[in-house]
């Protein structure tokens, strides 16, 4: 939310607002950690973050659970040349300005380039203006129930994002 706040011009009205609200959840995350006796946090960086706000905190890492051995790269499947792909969830504000960004900036300039371009992008509840982006490439294909196959076959996997920390 700082980054965020950071971020928007000193004559944007939601920058009140958002200072308002960072300068809440930060006070409620020391209140909330300093009440008790153990916090986990998913990366060294979210520990270090913790322990800037509450000193005495007694904060473990307790790693997000992916089975790395499930994630190995399936070589069986061909790649798709000029393929790109998102997979994220779109009920964060941050995660969809993000791609807006990219398919505002980045596609537009890549399919001049690469005539063959394709984007896809998974995950629940995409906005539906994602649509609007069909023309250069954009395929949104909204929840799908595995995205494995789609990571293997794609060649690159985008990741866009302004605000926020934690796992890529």
């Amino acid at each position: 939310w700082k980054r965020y706040f950071n971020g928007l011009s000193k004559y944007d009205l939601r920058k009140v607002f958002i200072g308002q609200q960072f300068s809440l959840l930060r006070q409620q995350e020391s209140n909330f950690i300093d009440k008790v006796d153990i916090s986990f946090a998913i990366t060294n960086k979210d520990k270090e973050k913790a322990i800037e706000i509450s000193p005495n905190a007694n904060i473990k890492i307790a790693s997000a659970g992916v089975d790395i051995d499930s994630w190995v790269p399936d070589k069986q499947i061909k790649k798709t040349p000029n393929s790109l792909v998102i997979a994220t969830t779109f009920n964060w504000i941050h995660n969809v300005n993000a791609l807006l960004w990219f398919l505002e900036n980045v596609q537009p300039r890549l399919k001049q380039n690469f005539d063959n371009l394709t984007l896809s992008i998974i995950g629940k509840n995409p906005p539906y203006k994602f649509k609007n982006y069909d023309s250069i490439g954009v395929n949104t294909l909204g929840y799908v129930d595995d995205v494995k196959p789609f990571l293997n076959k794609s060649e690159i996997y985008i990741a866009p994002l302004f605000v926020g920390s934690g796992i890529r």
